[in-house]
């Protein structure tokens, strides 16, 4: 570790005051030199010696600051001193989430009290009046220390993924900003970390579609909620569809990471403590989407019947949006099935069907669906109901077997965006 200069030592001590940080030993710092800049974030590379180096070569740090010093100037090859709560989230590159601090260093990294000591950074007058940008920088909201942090993970591609978090709903218009803001694939799994002595009694998860300034975009009676079991006395939360964001008519709610899903955990500590810790992120509206319109599923096996399995592919043809249905018969058993299709829309949860435009009918015959056979059906959507939202559908047939007269009705689900 670089020698500290006396004014180092003060300018470190006079950090913890102003962010009235009461543990000083929670506090963490390096040095590093700036690689990027970006709106609300820089990329810099820690200098050689460096404990952070040891975590990434490459660290993207906020550079919205929870002190009241302000942040300084920088450009491309600025070496900074980045004041921070000891978190890295382990990513590539490496992600600090809440800084206190960043001050301008010289090459021997000691802090620079007059920024035109610097030949690397630019030098701007400084006013009090506030910017149209320091009105749209959300500022994290001040985090309770009496309450254990959560760290929130995933694993994707043999490597663990770190997502922000916060404590407190107020936290989501934080966690929502954009580079904050992480995709993530339906079919996941979130774990949930405390330290070994802060893991909560119960958890409460409260299941959010937010729209982009991270606020609840429906009702609050269209939040899911369930309560969470640890297992091994670890919790986590399997990523599924929210049927809530089928109340969406946007066409962009239906491609990848169109949804952005907030979580709110309600935790019970063992010392009777309470805290309500946040995270957000985008992901997809249904399994199976694609820009394009296209086949989706709510469940991972597309049709509901036991015999019959049924799959739909959407495509535009000359006359409009046509879906061609094919099903197939995997039984010993024979069915026969007739021409009147049954389309719905998922509202939320709930199924509204589409009524057939004035007019429109279907011819009254019966076809045989022979055990191990397919049938394929082109059904052009525009014809029969006229000019669908965005959404997500599902079509449905009856099938009814020849010999015991019992019916099932098979469907599958498709997206329009």
């Amino acid at each position: 570790m670089k020698h500290l200069s006396i004014l180092a030592i003060l300018a470190v001590i006079s950090i913890w005051y102003l962010t009235g940080c009461s543990e000083k030993e929670t506090d963490a710092y390096f040095n590093a030199t700036v690689l990027e800049i970006h709106e609300k974030s820089i990329l810099v590379e820690p200098f050689e010696g460096s404990e952070e180096l040891k975590s990434s070569d490459r660290i993207l740090a906020s550079s919205i600051t929870n002190s009241n010093h302000k942040v300084p100037e920088m450009k491309e090859g600025t070496t900074v001193r980045i004041v921070y709560d000891g978190i890295i989230a382990e990513t590539y590159p490496a992600q600090i989430n809440e800084v206190y601090a960043i001050y301008l260093v010289n090459s021997e990294g000691e802090i620079i009290e007059d920024a035109e000591e610097s030949p690397n950074v630019v030098v701007t007058a400084v006013t009090d009046e506030k910017t149209e940008a320091d009105t749209i920088n959300q500022e994290q909201p001040v985090q309770n220390k009496n309450t254990p942090p959560l760290s929130i993970s995933y694993d994707s591609n043999d490597r663990v993924n770190d997502i922000p978090s916060g404590k407190g709903r107020e936290s989501f218009q934080w966690l929502t900003e954009k580079e904050r803001l992480r995709y993530i694939p339906l079919g996941n799994r979130l774990n949930l970390d405390f330290p070994d002595d802060g893991t909560p009694v119960s958890v409460t998860l409260s299941d959010i579609i937010l729209d982009e300034s991270g606020k609840p975009k429906y009702s609050e009676d269209k939040i899911n909620v369930r309560s969470l079991t640890a297992e091994e006395g670890r919790y986590s939360i399997y990523v599924d569809v929210n049927l809530n964001a089928m109340y969406s008519n946007n066409p962009e709610a239906y491609q990848p990471a169109g949804i952005i899903r907030g979580f709110l955990l309600d935790c019970l500590f063992e010392d009777g403590k309470t805290e309500e810790y946040a995270a957000a992120f985008k992901t997809d509206a249904a399994f199976g989407l694609s820009e394009e319109s296209s086949s989706a599923f709510l469940m991972y096996i597309c049709g509901t019947g036991i015999d019959i399995f049924a799959q739909s592919q959407l495509q535009k043809g000359s006359s409009g949006l046509e879906l061609i249905f094919t099903v197939n018969n995997e039984s010993t058993k024979e069915f026969y099935y007739g021409e009147q299709p049954l389309l719905e829309r998922f509202e939320g949860p709930d199924l509204k069907e589409i009524p057939l435009l004035e007019g429109v009918g279907w011819n009254d015959l019966a076809y045989i669906l022979a055990p191990g056979k397919s049938a394929e059906q082109k059904i052009n959507l525009e014809q029969i109901y006229g000019t669908l939202q965005p959404g997500y559908y599902r079509f449905s047939k009856e099938f009814t077997d020849s010999q015991n007269g019992e019916s099932q009705v098979v469907s599958d689900d498709f997206v329009i965006n």
